[in-house]
């Protein structure tokens, strides 16, 4: 399949009508106080001090949907409320869905190049409307809580993402951290060989990610990698630069919105170009907007700490990182940098890096097309996940989930642990034992399902019971899981509870398939002083399905060929707490590190031809 391609047409200003971008800014100006509607979006949006009377802009709000950044950043600028923030998310991201329908409808229309050479001469309104689209959409790493994600979900169904087109799909898919390693194990396979650790610094307009990956295997022109730590954020990038230089300018004693004009400006060359060697001077001049002749200098050291202020966050986030991997796995080391997003692409933060890091041994590489380098790796991810059933990282799975049964007691391997007898079919069973589902560091697929059958007994006469079944977790190596919920030397803890049940119906027609086979009691058993007389019962074979997911694990109880129940067990948590779906229980508290888990998965259909991923 042909290399992702971006949409670099977008709707401009006049006098730059022709020029092509990869990305589009995240800006809005809204009518009045922004209650009227939105007057223009990104590129078309005016520049910062030049916004006329009666209008407002809105930018830098990607993060603030995050109640905790929210109350940090926004809320203390302003008088705005979340509410606000969703609508800003919702405005703009319906404008963005009608560019890009818009973007294909009108490129159908003129027959134009790119068309023909991925959709073939023939390819026209009928086939678009027919062809299948999936709307591919990463979160930032810090974003820890589920339901900030979930509150992104409902608000991108809104603005027209999949929710409401036929053949068209909406997938959260990896976070921004994982993306971008996987666009650097797509284009830089060249440079590693197997056994290579590499770190991926991703370092955008307002997160820096910082993931570890151990290269696995090269297979053609793709890396197949292995992570060694969870990826980990912080809300440091290139608009923290921005704001600390504007801050510098109010000190000096300039008005505030002169000071945000000028960070938006003119520093923005400096910016991109400080660290190359033609354009470093020793002092930067910078003409005063609505001040003739106003000139404001500053020296090269006053830039140099601005962004030093940010570069020794993201040392030190990269520093807990390599740390880790020294601790956990002593004989790995990390052989090549890789820096990517837009503050990755400085030249001055790469002299930096190079300065702090490199060494004849590690080197320090920028990624192609750094700026994009999310977007491009949650598409290549797509693509081999289509052509080879797995992702070019495969979760981390870092701890173990099972589920709580009743087996037949064997005097041997139950020794000591409570019994009950079954009241149905009159054996013996040993109460709370752990079949595990998933083990810690098991090579688990995103996109096909762990899958483990079990079974069950049921009264034909009394077939109305609900089903519970209780989901735990641990922490300990694969070899040393506990196994049962109450092994005094475990860690075993329920994370959530999945109910589901049956009626006659589906027992009935369980029969016919063969998954439900009538048996009948060895002998009559007293049970609770109650002589119960031989009789025939059912046994109800069923499937618990295991769906490794970007943020979750998904838990799916399955009868015959159809879904009675799920839970949901989410991992991104900052609190070392679990949550399953609306609607079902949950309890206890996960160990350190279970929670801290990042996997990815989506339940996927077959290829077709007329596939397109956006993000």
């Amino acid at each position: 399949m042909p290399h992702p391609v971006h949409i670099q047409k977008w709707p401009l200003p006049r006098e730059i009508r022709n020029d092509l971008h990869d990305k589009v800014p995240t800006v809005l100006t809204y009518r009045g106080a922004g209650l009227v509607g939105i007057s223009s979006w990104g590129f078309v949006c005016p520049k910062p001090g030049n916004v006329p009377a009666g209008m407002s802009r809105r930018e830098l709000f990607k993060l603030s949907l995050d109640p905790a950044i929210f109350e940090r950043y926004t809320r203390a600028h302003s008088d705005q409320s979340l509410d606000d923030v969703r609508g800003w998310f919702k405005d703009f991201l319906t404008a963005l869905h009608g560019h890009i329908v818009n973007h294909f409808e009108n490129g159908l229309k003129t027959k134009e190049g790119w068309i023909k050479q991925y959709f073939g001469e023939d390819f026209g309104r009928n086939e678009w409307k027919r062809c299948k689209v999936e709307y591919i959409f990463s979160v930032p790493t810090t974003w820890k809580q589920p339901s900030v994600i979930e509150d992104f979900r409902r608000i991108v169904e809104k603005a027209g993402f999949g929710k409401s087109e036929e053949n068209r799909s909406l997938t959260i898919g990896p976070t921004e951290a994982v993306a971008a390693a996987v666009y650097t194990a797509k284009v830089a396979a060249h440079q590693y060989t197997a056994g290579d650790a590499i770190l991926v610094c991703d370092a955008g307009g307002g997160t820096t990610d910082v993931s570890i990956l151990k290269v696995i295997s090269i297979k053609g022109e793709v890396a197949e990698l292995r992570q060694l730590t969870q990826p980990r954020g912080t809300d440091v990038g290139s608009v923290n630069i921005d704001r600390a230089f504007e801050e510098k300018l109010i000190r000096k004693g300039l008005p505030k919105d002169t000071a945000y004009a000028m960070a938006k400006g003119k520093f923005q060359d400096i910016k991109l170009r400080f660290g190359q060697p033609m354009s470093d001077l020793d002092d930067y001049s910078l003409s005063v907007p609505g001040l003739d002749r106003g000139v404001i200098i500053l020296p090269r050291k006053e830039i140099e700490e601005i962004f030093d202020d940010q570069l020794n966050r993201i040392f030190s986030l990269i520093d807990d990182r390599l740390e880790y991997v020294r601790l956990k796995e002593p004989l790995e080391r990390v052989s090549h940098i890789i820096l990517s997003g837009g503050l990755g692409s400085s030249k001055y933060v790469k002299l930096r890096m190079k300065s702090r890091y490199g060494t004849s041994e590690r080197k320090i590489l920028t990624s192609e097309k750094p700026e994009v380098a999310v977007c491009r790796g949650l598409v290549a991810d797509r693509v081999h996940r289509f052509n080879h059933r797995r992702s070019i990282v495969p979760p981390l799975c870092e701890a173990s989930y099972g589920i709580l049964v009743n087996e037949r007691f064997s005097g041997r391997a139950h020794i000591g642990q409570h019994s009950i007898q079954d009241p149905i079919s009159g054996k013996m069973l040993a109460m709370d034992q752990i079949r595990w589902l998933i083990r810690k560091g098991d090579d688990v697929s995103t996109d096909e399902p762990v899958k483990h059958t079990f079974s069950r007994t049921a009264d034909p006469e009394n077939l109305d019971n609900v089903w519970r079944h209780e989901i735990v977790t641990s922490g300990f190596g694969k070899d040393h899981l506990p196994k049962t919920k109450s092994d005094g030397d475990g860690d075993a803890r329920m994370v959530c509870e999945i109910e589901s049940s049956l009626d006659s119906h589906a027992i009935a027609l369980g029969m016919k398939s063969g998954v439900v086979v009538e048996k009948r009691a060895a002998k009559s058993f007293q049970f609770n002083s109650l002589f119960i007389p031989r009789k025939a019962y059912l046994e109800i074979n069923y499937e618990i399905r295991v769906w490794v997911r970007q943020m979750d694990i998904q838990f799916e109880v399955w009868f015959d060929g159809r879904e009675l129940g799920r839970g949901v067990v989410w991992l991104k948590l900052t609190d070392d707490q679990t949550h399953c779906e609306d609607g079902q229980n949950w309890s206890g508290s996960v160990p350190n590190g279970i929670a801290e888990m990042a996997a990815q998965g989506e339940n996927t259909g077959s290829w077709e031809r007329n596939n397109l991923w956006f993000h």
